[in-house]
């Protein structure tokens, strides 16, 4: 008897399921038939026109776009203001000492057909919330700067302490690169887009193909939002203009050590010296 119940009511279930999926299905469709290619376009082309960093003047001029079109398919939107701890760069330079020096060019490369390669508002490359500092040291290559390459790298005899660590995008958020590097007692890290993962290792890069081309440089936050998202100061609650914030020294969320955010591969010195050989694409 109670096997029967319970087939009885898997089968109820089955049948419920497979009735809701048919009435989802057709939302579905109804919901997929409502976008135009015109208008994604267009407005893909709006939102995408000039660099928008949080917190800036473009940035506060879609927000009223977004709102304004929200209103137009009928959507009561409103924009609210928030008052946050966001970082803005000023500068960066990367140098090897030894055993050449080369003042690495940081700059990524522009195309002729591409007005906003050339854009002066392009924030320079950058992580946020990396803090100022100047540091020097060993460089000390770390795979993808996961917890397993550290304990290779313990297991070989190399003691990251005090060094900069060279690691690569993958395999987990560039946060946490940040954050097991600084558990390590690293003085610094290099993160880098390796073309084996996402470059011409992979397959033909811009502009003749869809992967990145070779001086292209990821932006992000390394941010630890394993610890909180959001605003640092205001831990679990919202940004607003009369909100308890905490002092700096109590934030948990943000790393301590220096970190650069990509490696364009070219030295200023190296290309100025006629008949030294130059790595390309």
């Amino acid at each position: 008897m109670r096997k029967h119940v319970i087939f009885t009511s898997i089968f109820l279930l089955l049948s419920t399921s497979g009735l809701l999926a048919q009435q989802n299905a057709g939302v579905e469709q109804e919901f997929l038939g409502i976008p135009k290619a015109d208008s994604c376009r267009r407005n893909l082309f709006i939102l995408t026109q000039q660099p928008h960093v949080a917190g800036s003047a473009d940035d506060s001029e879609l927000a009223v776009f977004v709102r304004n079109r929200f209103e137009t398919y009928g959507i009561n939107a409103k924009i609210v203001t928030y008052y946050v701890y966001l970082p803005y760069p000023k500068s960066e330079t990367l140098e090897m000492t030894e055993p050449e020096k080369c003042n690495f060019d940081l700059n990524e490369k522009g195309w002729k057909w591409d007005k906003d390669t050339y854009n002066s508002n392009v924030v320079i490359p950058f992580n946020a919330y990396s803090p100022s500092g100047d540091i020097s040291g060993q460089i000390v290559y770390a795979n993808y700067g996961l917890p397993e390459d550290y304990e290779m790298l313990h297991k070989l005899g190399i003691d990251v302490k005090g060094k900069i660590m060279l690691v690569r995008y993958g395999r987990s958020f560039r946060g946490i690169k940040v954050k097991v590097a600084e558990e390590h007692r690293a003085a610094g890290v290099i993160i880098y887009s390796d073309p084996a993962d996402d470059g011409y290792d992979r397959g033909d890069i811009y502009p003749n193909g869809p992967m990145r081309p070779w001086s292209a440089v990821q932006r992000g936050s390394i941010q630890d939002l394993t610890v909180y998202p959001g605003d640092p100061l205001t831990p679990g609650y919202a940004s607003t203009k009369d909100a308890k914030r905490i002092p700096l020294s109590e934030v948990t969320d943000i790393p301590h050590i220096p970190m650069y955010a990509d490696l364009v591969r070219q030295c200023r010195e190296a290309s100025e010296q006629p008949g030294r050989p130059r790595r390309t694409p």
